[in-house]
């Protein structure tokens, strides 16, 4: 499954392969410009769950409790 989603990374341009002839087999990775500016993009997500994430959890909380009142009435 890794090497299907790096293969289609590679495809989608967001990524580069190269592989070295040696035994045993070594491919290094690297992120393209178009791969670095997704990986940036995913930085604001990364920072707006870090900073959401205590009330994202109280949310699920309250969620199940209401869930739970309900399934026993």
């Amino acid at each position: 499954m890794l090497t299907k989603t790096v293969r289609q990374m590679e495809a989608d341009g967001l990524v580069t392969r190269k592989v070295h002839p040696v035994i045993p087999p070594h491919v290094d990775y690297a992120r393209t410009p178009l791969g670095r500016g997704l990986g940036e993009a995913f930085c604001g997500v990364w920072k707006w769950a870090e900073k959401n994430h205590a009330k994202v959890e109280a949310a699920r909380k309250v969620f199940s409790k209401k869930r739970q009142v309900k399934e026993r009435a």
